[in-house]
């Protein structure tokens, strides 16, 4: 509350010598802004006196400069004058207005106003900064002299970069570094209104530094550690790009990244040279040596054979070549991947009249089994043959206790298991025609994918969307993590195979991806290199460390057949 009349009439009273009456105490304080002095290109002096200081206990005082656009509020309680040399936010010839104020705990009094024409003001001095090195959004404490006292009247630069201020006063400015490609010796400039200043030292930039990377020539899809020291400090953001392929993080820290070996897309059949570039933040670091992406598939001899377009099954492997089963024809055809070639094996087709597909074909010792599949018509069938590979024979066995219209295998301690789209789980022994029927698989399936693999000597079952571990003591299976595979329309089912100590998937016949078992994810490994693959129907055949995939069948004419070596 304002008692300016009060305070008026106080002052006429006293000014008028009213000694005829006997003058009583006064509750508020009165105060009168004196002229404006000193108006210099440094600054300006402003005074004011309290005339009564009324019975109230005063609080605060001091003095309050406008330009109309800007109001500046500076207290001179604790000092010993109600005076103040007034050096910062004065812009030249600009027309100020400066009145005193007085607080107690009551009432808030000003005093008169007074206007003067300023000259300007002290440019700012920065005694030093701390700390004097950093990342971008660090914290840092500007100290010197002649600061504005209005936040918004100071501007910080890092390397001529805005920097966001925090907090500040005439001597003193907390700041936050900006964000910014630049590495190395940065200006620290303040601007207060129109003058700028420039820090004689220098504030050090700190950006990421690689030190060594784990390997410089891999395959796509293989994990490297890249080495170093500050690698993420510079910001929540942080991407790894090999040429123009950006590559999956799959643990960051600041002084190690492992990182997904990207699939070189454009040039899938060939070697790719490229450079290792890490950004962090604003903050950009190419790697001196290049890196090689090794390529990951060769072109091999097609399976195209006798009688084409025809329906192969998965292959097999036995002592060092691939084969495949023609269903349509009955005869088996191999593959030697010395001369990278085929050729009919043996004399004898498969016996049977009815003609089937989708049955597993599962080696063992010196024969394979034909294991199951379903007819024309798509219904289960329980047949099991017996293949002898150095007889060239088939031998009919007894029918399963079991049926299937999709499955995947696996070999786990010496036994086999089968895992059916029925979701039933059978232990197998098909020389000796013994079978054991176990707990039931928990998972949903559907769209006909269910496969199995090997990983870490653990294993694993997998359909579209979800991961199983295989607890073998307790016949039971643990989850583990989703997966992105989905039936694509128009598009073959995806595809399963062991390789290397874990698990594989083809997924819509185009996306190779790799179950990383100790992180519990799958990456992408690579793309498929025919175009058309997604139309194409596959046979895979893994020999030693090589596996095989073959188009063996297309709705296209481009479609098929090829066949492609993948090397990881």
């Amino acid at each position: 509350m304002r008692h300016y009349f009060y305070i008026l009439a106080a002052f006429i009273c006293i000014i008028s010598a009213c000694n005829d009456a006997e003058v009583q105490p006064k509750e508020y304080p009165l105060i009168v802004t004196k002229e404006v002095t000193d108006i210099d290109t440094e600054g300006a002096t402003l005074e004011a006196e309290i005339l009564v200081p009324g019975t109230a206990k005063i609080t605060d005082f001091g003095f309050i400069v406008t330009d109309g656009a800007y109001t500046l509020k500076q207290s001179v309680f604790n000092s010993t004058k109600f005076k103040k040399r007034m050096t910062t936010d004065l812009k030249p010839n600009v027309v100020y207005v400066c009145k005193a104020y007085l607080t107690t705990a009551k009432t808030l009094v000003y005093g008169n106003s007074v206007t003067f024409l300023s000259k300007g003001s002290t440019s700012p001095l920065i005694s030093y900064f701390s700390p004097k090195t950093g990342f971008d959004g660090d914290t840092v404490t500007l100290i010197g002299k002649h600061f504005s006292l209005l936040l918004g009247n100071d501007r910080i630069y890092i390397n001529k970069v805005p920097a966001q201020i925090i907090s500040g006063t005439d001597s003193s400015i907390v700041f936050i570094t900006p964000n910014q490609s630049f590495v190395g010796a940065a200006d620290v400039t303040i601007e207060v209104n129109t003058m700028k200043v420039t820090s004689a030292q220098k504030f050090t930039l700190v950006g990421p530094q690689i030190n060594s990377i784990s390997s410089l020539s891999e395959t796509s899809g293989k994990v490297v550690t890249i080495n170093g020291t500050n690698l993420i400090r510079n910001g929540r953001k942080t991407a790894i790009n090999f040429g123009q392929y950006n590559a999956t993080i799959l643990n960051q820290t600041n002084n190690r990244i492992d990182v997904v070996v990207p699939i070189a897309t454009i040039n899938l059949l060939d070697d790719n040279y490229t450079t290792v570039k890490l950004t962090n933040g604003f903050k950009t670091l190419t790697y001196p040596s290049d890196f090689l992406i090794k390529k990951s598939w060769k072109s091999k001899s097609p399976p195209l054979l006798f009688n084409f377009p025809t329906t192969y099954q998965d292959g097999f492997a036995y002592n060092g070549k691939g084969y495949m089963h023609d269903v349509d024809y009955g005869n088996m055809y191999e593959y030697n991947p010395a001369t990278d070639s085929w050729k009919q094996f043996g004399t004898t087709p498969f016996p049977a009249t009815t003609r089937y597909t989708k049955s597993l074909y599962i080696q063992s010792n010196d024969q394979v089994f034909r294991v199951g599949g379903t007819d024309y018509l798509s219904l289960p069938v329980n047949s099991l043959w017996s293949y002898n590979l150095v007889d060239n024979k088939w031998t009919k066995k007894n029918n399963l206790p079991f049926s299937f219209s999709n499955a995947g295998y696996f070999t786990l301690d010496n036994q086999i298991y089968i895992l059916t789209y029925e979701k039933q789980l059978w232990q197998c022994d098909f020389e000796n025609e013994q079978y054991k029927r176990l707990n039931d698989f928990p998972g949903k399936i559907v769209d006909y994918f269910i496969s199995t693999f090997i990983a870490n000597g653990n294993a694993y079952a997998v359909h579209y969307g979800e991961t199983w571990l295989y607890d073998k003591q307790n016949d039971s299976w643990i989850p583990k993590s989703s997966n992105p595979f989905f039936k694509a329309n128009y598009s073959v089912f995806a595809k399963c195979f062991t390789y290397n100590n874990t698990g594989y998937v083809l997924n819509n016949g185009t996306n190779l991806y790799k179950y990383d078992f100790v992180n519990d994810v799958w990456v992408l490994a690579s793309k498929y290199p025919n175009v058309l693959g997604s139309n194409s129907d596959k046979s895979i055949f893994l020999i030693g460390n090589e596996v095989y995939i073959a188009d063996t069948f297309s709705n296209y004419q481009a479609g098929a057949p090829f066949m492609y070596l993948y090397m990881e």
